[in-house]
């Protein structure tokens, strides 16, 4: 059996030096696209290009920026098919855009109320983010601290054989937008030192987004929006869609 490497479905290449700061390409799945086969027709998604670094706030503030308006917008968008997502509380509701099952590619978007202050609920999240479990990864690795705002991580997860693992190497950002709203992305990692295509041993390099938003809308309450898009790069065991 050939492996999923063979047939995975490449992200498109960095821009040149010269392009700006912050821009986001858009990929039309269209009937010739080798994800198609079990994707939306002609659901376009924008790809995440991390933003060349001239200042580090910049280029952080950046990369929030365009990961917000690559998730944000589509849930909004009524021509969008969305699916609703069986959730085990009845405080969160979730939905999904599933562009390609076999490929692992969709976008995901939870709303739910944290009985809790926004510092505590900003804190925990925090501390859960930067803490190395094992519970999951096959391999986690920090690898740098890049601010008190901004942290670099490697991980990798198991996939069954005959697929490849995949690993991941991203920044997350926080953001303290105002006293009532904080706001937190992880996306590839803006960090020239650690932008690479090499991958460990047989991995696949896969791409997550995460746009996280948090704001205060009561003494002891949060309300948290949550947004995400995955690319597994490549074909991914069969599973079920809740």
């Amino acid at each position: 059996m050939s492996s999923d490497r063979d047939h995975a479905t490449k992200i498109p290449n960095s821009p040149d030096p010269g392009e700006l700061l912050g821009t986001a390409r858009t990929t039309k799945y269209q009937s010739n696209h080798p994800a198609n086969d079990d994707s939306l027709n002609n659901q376009q998604i924008s790809l995440f290009v991390p933003p060349q670094i001239s200042t580090l706030p910049q280029a952080e503030a950046d990369a929030i920026n365009q990961i917000r308006e690559m998730l944000v917008p589509q849930f909004s968008d009524p021509k969008i098919k969305k699916k609703k997502l069986k959730m085990n509380s009845p405080l969160v509701s979730g939905e999904c855009i599933v562009l390609s099952k076999k490929k692992g590619l969709a976008a995901g978007h939870a709303s739910i109320s944290v009985p809790t202050s926004l510092e505590a609920l900003c804190s925990f999240d925090r501390e859960n983010r930067l803490e190395i479990t094992g519970k999951f990864f096959i391999s986690e690795e920090k690898l740098e601290d890049v601010s008190p705002s901004h942290f670099v991580k490697y991980f990798a997860f198991p996939f069954p054989y005959p697929f490849h693992d995949r690993e991941v190497i991203n920044s997350t950002i926080y953001s303290h937008v105002d006293e009532d709203t904080i706001v937190y992305v992880q996306c590839p990692t803006i960090k020239n030192e650690h932008q690479t295509d090499s991958t460990r041993g047989t991995r696949v390099r896969a791409t997550i987004h995460q746009y996280l938003e948090m704001k205060r809308v009561g003494p002891n309450l949060t309300r948290m929006e949550y947004y995400s898009l995955m690319n597994m790069n490549g074909n991914v065991p069969k599973f079920r869609w809740r």
